[in-house]
């Protein structure tokens, strides 16, 4: 049987920060999108630990980067 990873999202705040959470359900989603210092969202996603959340989302925010520079050129 596989083992599941847990999942995690995150959000970037109003200060440019991006903050970690281990996901739990919905509902924690659904009220920091409805908070005024949430300037975005990272749907769940599975990561071993919370390193490894970070480093997903680090390689997100890295392909976003190079992405843009593609179109730039």
């Amino acid at each position: 049987m596989k083992h599941k990873l847990p999942l995690w999202w995150a959000y970037l705040d109003d200060q440019g920060v991006i903050r970690i959470k281990k996901y739990v359900s919905d509902r924690a989603i659904q009220n920091c999108e409805q908070m005024p210092f949430c300037k975005g969202i990272f749907e769940p996603f599975p990561a071993v630990n919370y390193a490894d959340a970070q480093d997903k989302i680090k390689q997100f925010l890295d392909l976003e980067q190079a992405d843009q520079k593609r179109k730039l050129q």
